[in-house]
């Protein structure tokens, strides 16, 4: 399977709910790692945007336009993991979960 969407659209959907998961987390391990390893590894690690030491040593948000391409590639992993997360949860559950940044935290 090439891609992301491949992947996730032949799988069969489990939503998370109060008795499954264990079987819920499983089933995300195995298609987070299936869309690429990297993935899960943002998941395991967690994921925060690059940031920068200004002149006057405080601790800014990097521009985008200067991530490097390590950092993009985090990044681009991250949200493949919470996109197949935020796939696989019910509109309650996304309400908690819609403003995690990072796949871990989600």
């Amino acid at each position: 399977m090439d891609n992301m969407k491949e992947l996730v659209t032949v799988q069969k959907p489990i939503m998370l709910d109060s008795g499954n998961f264990s079987y819920w987390k499983a089933r995300m391990r195995h298609l987070i790692r299936g869309i690429d390893e990297d993935a899960w590894t943002a998941v395991e690690d967690g994921w925060s945007a690059p940031t920068m030491i200004m002149e006057d040593k405080s601790l800014q948000p990097k521009p985008k336009d200067r991530w490097t391409d390590s950092e993009k590639a985090a990044s681009k992993f991250n949200s493949k993991a919470l996109t197949v997360i935020f796939s696989f949860v019910d509109l309650d559950q996304f309400k908690i979960i819609q403003s995690c940044e990072s796949s871990k935290e989600a």
